[in-house]
């Protein structure tokens, strides 16, 4: 037999370890029977067994395939130095068990079957709760300060708890999408000129949001107790280090956020779990 068909009879054997062990579905969620099932369909089809073969590390790696119970509940899906960033503060914050799972956006893992067969979207992040998967860095947020309320993650209720979710709102639909366009204007743009002008409008309407977060600075924003708003701040100050010059260099204000946002001890964490700083667009595993 060859190399494949071993592999095939192994990733089809492990998804029926699974099922077996959760034959009455109480260990399995929807969106992750759905995903056994997309791959299942394709590996068949196709006898590409790496799609099922990563689906059933996914899913197995939740359960106790001996005996079908949860062994966490939270799997957290991220690409290291994203927006997700925030919501691994969060979790980190939260201090409750979860598994923290890579999906590589700069290697285009957001795209691959395994990856779709849980986000539709193809985007980070995602969080399966029990299984469901929850997606959407301000969504994710709030159902993380619903569940854990003693955290504080988020003002509790009144004015100041909409202002912080109009600053996640504002960061997440206008902030996050122009630095998508100057990053990677090939994904909304055909051609080298439109993609020149695309990165060009862009950078211009990223030094007014970048002004906007520094006239934020010691009221909404880098109080004396940092919080979920700096820690998505955080992801576009380090966005910011391939700008042209001299957004690139950024105001002392903000270079001095920046600095504060590194040396934090919670969100060093964040940081050296995943293997990037705030100063460029570097890993720690690059050549």
């Amino acid at each position: 037999m060859t190399e494949r068909g071993h592999g095939h009879m192994h990733a089809r054997g492990r998804m029926g370890q699974i099922a077996g062990a959760n034959s009455d579905h109480e260990g399995l969620q929807s969106s992750e029977r759905q995903a056994l099932a997309h791959v299942e369909r394709n590996s068949s089809r196709r006898g590409d067994f790496i799609a099922t073969e990563a689906v059933c590390a996914s899913v197995s790696s939740r359960l106790d395939v001996t005996k079908g119970r949860p062994m966490t509940d939270l799997v957290f899906y991220h690409s290291p130095g994203a927006c997700s960033m925030v919501v691994h503060a969060a979790l980190l914050q939260c201090k409750v068990p979860f598994e923290a799972r890579v999906c590589d956006v700069r290697a285009g893992q957001q795209h691959e079957p395994w990856y779709r067969a849980i986000n539709s979207r193809g985007r980070v992040p995602t969080l399966l709760v029990d299984g469901e998967a929850l997606t959407e860095v301000p969504a994710i947020l709030l159902y993380l300060d619903s569940r854990f309320p003693d955290r504080r993650l988020l003002p509790a209720s009144g004015l100041p708890r909409a202002q912080a979710i109009s600053w996640l709102s504002w960061f997440a639909s206008t902030v996050h999408p122009l630095f998508r366009a100057y990053l990677r204007p090939e994904w909304l743009a055909e051609g080298d000129a439109e993609q020149a002008t695309l990165k060009c409008r862009a950078s211009a309407r990223i030094d007014a949001v970048l002004g906007e977060i520094e006239s934020a600075l010691g009221t909404t924003l880098g109080r004396a107790q940092l919080g979920l708003l700096d820690y998505y701040a955080a992801a576009f100050l380090r966005w910011s280090s391939v700008l042209p010059e001299p957004q690139r260099a950024l105001c002392p204000a903000l270079r001095e956020y920046r600095k504060r946002l590194a040396e934090d001890a919670l969100f060093q964490q964040v940081l050296d779990r995943e293997g990037v700083d705030l100063v460029s667009m570097r890993r720690r595993t690059d050549p």
